[in-house]
């Protein structure tokens, strides 16, 4: 098994006052770079951007100053969590400073590894191999059996990007027919990749785990792909690989409101082309390739691939060249929410925090500390970035004129409903970008809320009013809702 740790950046001038809670966090999978003053947490931050989940610092750091380090971290490292230090000797102006610099919280010193630990909150997600191996020793099935189970008793993935280590932690299957498996590996044995191959050979397309496991094994992706995507040199096409595992929860939430395995199925393929077209474009265009690298954007826009097509199938978008231009274009339709924050600094949060989503931008306008100056500045990102994707596009050699135009409708219907919309007919390829991106989101606040799918399939249902009856047909046809 992969061993996955929290990395954390701690400055302090006092970093020795700090050590028996250090080494007791050491005992909870964290591992720790300490540094003293702020031109060293700059230089950890510069030559390991990749490398840490979350940053301690103390407002008293100086040479350079707290405020400093973390605009640098901004700069160098934009989307690491940063938390202040506070202490009695620190002053509450140089606090607010920070607070406005865009953290995203504070502990008080003396603090213990609870509190430490309550501030990585969803970073320390602790995976307990035992309890995991547990799970296994309910069932009494053994390995190369038939065993009889109901299909609704058992989670498939994709074959091809099934995650282990060295152990095996989950009983894997093979399904034979309709509820009928056989198991192929045990839980707790060393893992023996030349039998999965050989499954593979033999046209598998997909592996199964007990419904009970599913948790415990999207917890393992988590950490596997999370640990394996810090490292620079693994190639971008591996990346993207292994975030396939990281939506195998999505898929099947998306298999239990009712989308068959064939749909789910040509949409990964739909996916898996659109997303090495993109990388091709990103080995000629710095623009396309800075966009491949922040995975935050990569893995929205590869989401909203994977609903468009499957509408995309239904609606009878089928030609190579139809598909090709659909996928390029939800690849890249948040492109000019990223360009422009690297170029016009009128568009940065006054926090100095670039956003890398739409609901970032939408919740830092909801902050009571957003005022009316960065307001409007952020609003206008909001409205623009869609003619900025546009703009920056059409210099772009080799993408197709449609696409600029399904990317500069893909808003259109939020703005009818708001009653601004006034670009004329929406393309309607631009109407399924528009569905798969709301989607998208509603989808990624159920699995964060764990609301119930009844709530989630009146949730789709309200958002669906706005499109035409064609669309929502396809809809309720794709969902079986």
């Amino acid at each position: 098994m992969v061993a996955v740790k929290i990395n954390i950046l701690l400055a302090d001038p006092e970093v020795n006052s700090l050590f028996e809670v250090i080494n007791e966090m050491k005992t909870k999978n964290c591992e720790f770079s300490l540094v003293d003053n702020g031109a060293a947490a700059q230089k950890e931050i510069r030559d390991h951007k990749t490398k840490f989940d979350i940053i301690f610092l103390s407002p008293d750091i100086t040479k350079p100053s707290g405020l400093s380090v973390i605009k640098f971290a901004h700069q160098f490292a934009p989307g690491i969590p940063l938390f202040i230090m506070t202490s009695l000797s620190s002053t509450p102006d140089r606090e607010v400073d920070l607070v406005d610099a865009g953290v995203s919280g504070m502990i008080a010193k003396p603090f213990g590894a609870t509190q430490m630990m309550n501030a990585l909150g969803p970073l320390f997600k602790s995976f307990d191999e035992g309890s995991v191996l547990e799970l296994s020793k309910k069932f009494d099935d053994k390995v190369d059996e038939e065993l009889e189970g109901k299909d609704q008793e058992f989670v498939a993935i994709q074959a091809k990007y099934f995650v282990s280590g060295s152990k095996c932690l989950f009983d894997v299957y093979v399904k034979l027919r309709e509820n009928k498996f056989v198991k192929i590996l045990q839980g707790g044995d060393p893992f023996e990749p030349e039998r999965l191959l050989g499954y593979l050979k033999k046209g598998v397309e997909h592996f199964f785990i007990r419904k009970e496991a599913q948790e415990a094994y999207v917890s393992y992706c988590d950490k596997v792909s999370s640990a394996i995507l810090k490292v620079e040199q693994i190639p971008l096409d591996k990346k993207f690989s292994l975030l396939f595992n990281q939506c195998e929860s999505t898929l099947n939430t998306l298999v239990e409101l009712g989308v068959n395995n064939e749909t789910i199925a040509y949409s990964q393929r739909f996916t898996r082309n659109s997303i090495e077209l993109l990388n091709h474009l990103g080995k000629k265009h710095d623009g396309i390739g800075k966009l491949l690298k922040d995975l935050t954007q990569f893995e929205h826009s590869s989401a909203v691939v994977l609903l468009a097509g499957m509408f995309a199938k239904e609606l009878g978008v089928e030609t190579g060249k139809s598909l090709e231009t659909l996928g390029l274009a939800c690849m890249l339709h948040d492109i000019g929410l990223y360009l422009v924050q690297e170029q016009e600094e009128e568009v940065i949060s006054k926090s100095n925090k670039r956003f890398r989503s739409e609901e970032e931008i939408e919740e830092r306008l909801k902050d009571p500390k957003c005022f009316a100056e960065e307001k409007k500045n952020l609003s206008h990102l909001l409205e623009k970035h869609a003619k900025w994707a546009v703009d920056y596009l059409s210099e772009v050699e080799g993408v197709n004129p449609v696409v600029m135009q399904i990317i500069a409708h893909h808003h259109a219907y939020d703005e009818k409903e708001k009653g601004t919309w006034s670009g004329g007919t929406i393309h309607p390829m631009a109407e399924i970008l528009a569905l798969s991106d709301r989607l998208v989101k509603l989808l990624k606040k159920f699995q964060q809320t764990g609301a119930s799918k009844e709530y989630l399939k009146n949730a789709l249902q309200s958002t669906m009013s706005v499109f035409p009856m064609r669309i929502q047909e396809v809809f309720l046809k794709t969902f079986n809702i």
